[in-house]
């Protein structure tokens, strides 16, 4: 038994005009949010005195909360609550790269209706490693694979405290021991 089939066919010119609209459209849409991003932000965050992967990670922890700003209008009050856990949040965001210490100021500048919320930052020294004692306990710990693996521990005495180093480095210890056959291997 066979099926019968419909087909539509559409003269060229209408194929080409509704091409022509799509491209149209695509570009508007790929032009236009920068513009309107720009716009539509009535609060602008502005972070100083770092850069690199620990600015990144200012960023991404001093984002403003959903409902501070709606439709175009900002809370103020909202605002100045977030101001102060700013400086929390900043302080936080910089200890995974060894800033303990750090001095953080935050203010806000009003200017009409938007607002700059300025983080300025001073990281002070980041904490260094004053010794670094990596050793093994129990069984397979006098194993020269086990001690091998242990002397390749990537953080040294005077090394900054980098917690993703850290972790990394604990990570591959530890499954390095399971596919040594030391299933229960733990890091502590």
């Amino acid at each position: 038994m066979t099926l019968p089939m419909l087909m539509f066919s559409y003269p060229y010119s209408l194929h080409r005009h509704r091409l022509i609209d799509i491209v149209l459209l695509c570009l508007v849409i790929w032009l236009s949010p920068p513009a309107l991003l720009h716009a539509a932000e009535p609060v602008e965050i502005v972070v100083s005195g770092i850069e690199g992967d620990a600015l990144k990670n200012v960023q991404s922890a001093v984002v403003l909360p959903p409902g501070l700003v709606e439709e175009g209008a900002v809370d103020q009050f909202w605002l100045d609550r977030f101001a102060q856990q700013a400086e929390d949040k900043t302080r936080k965001a910089l200890e995974p790269f060894g800033y303990y210490n750090s001095q953080v100021a935050v203010t806000v500048e009003p200017n009409g209706e938007r607002y700059r919320l300025l983080v300025r930052v001073t990281p002070g020294e980041p904490v260094r490693l004053t010794e670094v004692v990596v050793t093994a306990t129990g069984p397979g710990s006098g194993e020269k694979n086990v001690q091998h693996l242990l002397s390749q521990f990537p953080l040294k005495t005077g090394d900054v405290l980098l917690h993703s180093r850290y972790e990394s480095a604990k990570t591959n210890i530890k499954s390095r021991a399971v596919e040594l056959g030391y299933l229960a291997a733990e890091f502590s």
